[in-house]
């Protein structure tokens, strides 16, 4: 098996939900982390 890349998102606002939620549809990534500046 191929190794995944290890994936970050930066910013976690109204367009992240569409980043997760269409990461499954990418084999070669795996979402590893997400950051952003407001803790809501």
């Amino acid at each position: 098996m191929a190794k995944k890349l290890g994936v970050g998102v930066i910013g976690c606002g109204n367009i992240s939900k569409a980043y997760f939620s269409l990461a499954p549809l990418f084999r070669g990534i795996e979402m590893r982390a997400c950051a952003d500046i407001d803790m809501d």
